[in-house]
């Protein structure tokens, strides 16, 4: 976090006396690098002179340009500046503009009262981050089509598992698995660099395989000592083109003495269905062999409900983004309401992922959600490491007669 004095804003405002106002509370915050601009063209003018703010505190509303529009020209230039509102009152709006700015890779802080609080003000430029979009938008690694199969034939895929604890009881009652590349040069690799690439090269069966038999074969040696847990893998949409598949997974699940009931397939809801009567085939033909079927980031597509009747899910992944905006959207929390409501007449597990603070775990557990996940329980786990953390969280379980208080994860 920059030390304030260095922090550069511009503020643009067609109110002079708002604009007066606005750099005394910042003065007082110990901000004094400040540009003051009375008009989107003065404002613009000073942008195209190349000079370079760390926070634009823009209107919303201003006769023929936007606050919208601000963000536009913002995101134009070679590093961005962070954002805030000062004249959304629509919280509605004001989440559209969030969204909006996110989806950019902008930064936006919030939005300020014409008279702003001093510790919202202080808690915005506490939050200010430099390096905001490389945070959002990690360097893609330039890896190959050979490179991937190489890593594949020399099973250099592996699965991190993140826990899954039971909201009413605290126990330890599943984990998901997150496909890695332990590549000897680049380190590990998570599955957002090399899963579309195995899409497109035609590589997904062979990778499905490898990630299948390496989390069954770590589920057995689980059970084996007692850790007595389901597990979810995701598949690819790609898989539902591939009408033996069940046949596979229950080979696999065989050869390690499983059961298909300790298996959960995670479908992420915006991919699922491309082609209807091929998917439905092969997601019924799992479920009638006792494979369990996961919706994952509920929420997030365009036909809902209708994949819900459509096809036999045991289970609904809520996505983050509604966890992480319930605390400050009230429509968001309905929309979270409504979905663990639902879930529950269809008689669904409902699993809440993303919680990272005591907050989030405290709403899920008031919401009556199933099971939850997140970094404040745990981050993915290599294989040895959940299976340390899975016994020493039952141990702490088991001598405590009350629910264990989770801790954050450092």
């Amino acid at each position: 976090m920059p030390e304030r004095q260095s922090i550069r804003c511009l503020l643009l405002d067609n109110n002079e006396q708002a604009l007066n106002c606005l750099e005394q509370q910042l003065h007082a915050q110990g901000v004094f690098q400040t540009r003051l601009c009375q008009s989107p063209d003065d404002a613009l003018q000073t942008l195209a002179a190349g000079d370079h703010f760390d926070i634009v505190f823009t209107k919303l509303h201003m006769p023929q340009f936007d606050g919208i529009e601000m963000i536009r020209h913002l995101n134009q230039q070679p590093q961005p500046s962070a954002v805030v509102l000062t004249d959304c009152r629509d919280n509605k709006l004001l989440g559209s503009v969030d969204l909006l700015a996110r989806e950019k890779g902008m930064q936006l802080l919030g939005a300020l009262d014409r008279r702003p609080n001093k510790q919202t003000l202080a808690n915005m430029l506490d939050n200010y981050d430099p390096n905001y979009r490389r945070h959002c938008q990690p360097p893609r690694l330039a890896l190959s089509p050979s490179m991937l199969r190489s890593a594949i034939f020399q099973r250099q895929i592996e699965a991190f598992f993140q826990p899954q604890i039971c909201v009413n009881s605290g126990r330890l009652v599943g984990a998901e698995a997150l496909a890695y590349w332990r590549h000897p040069g680049k380190g590990i690799i998570s599955a957002d660099h090399f899963i579309p690439l195995a899409e497109q090269c035609g590589l997904i069966p062979e990778l499905t395989r490898l990630v299948f038999q390496f989390c069954c074969r770590q589920l057995q040696t689980w059970l084996k000592q007692g850790i007595n847990i389901s597990l979810s893998i995701n598949l690819s949409p790609l898989n539902l083109d591939c009408l033996n598949l069940p046949e596979t997974l229950c080979e696999i699940t065989q050869r390690y003495n499983l059961k298909p009931e300790q298996i959960i397939i995670e479908l992420t809801e915006s991919r699922v269905l491309q082609d209807l009567p091929t998917s439905l085939d092969i997601l019924s033909r799992l479920r009638l062999r006792g494979f369990q079927l996961s919706l994952d980031d509920y929420g997030t597509g365009h036909s809902s409900l209708e994949k819900l009747r459509q096809i036999p899910f045991t289970e609904l992944k809520i996505d983050k983004g509604f966890i992480r905006a319930a605390s400050r959207q009230q429509d968001s929390l309905r929309i979270l309401e409504s979905i663990v409501e639902l879930s529950k007449k269809l008689e669904l597990k409902c699993v809440a992922e993303g919680i990272e603070t005591p907050q989030d775990w405290e709403l899920v557990q008031g919401l009556r959600c199933d099971t939850a996940q997140g970094y404040y329980i745990a981050k993915p786990l290599s294989n040895l490491k959940f299976e340390s953390w899975a016994k020493h969280y039952r141990r702490g379980l088991l001598s405590s007669r009350a629910k264990p208080r989770l801790q954050p994860v450092r």
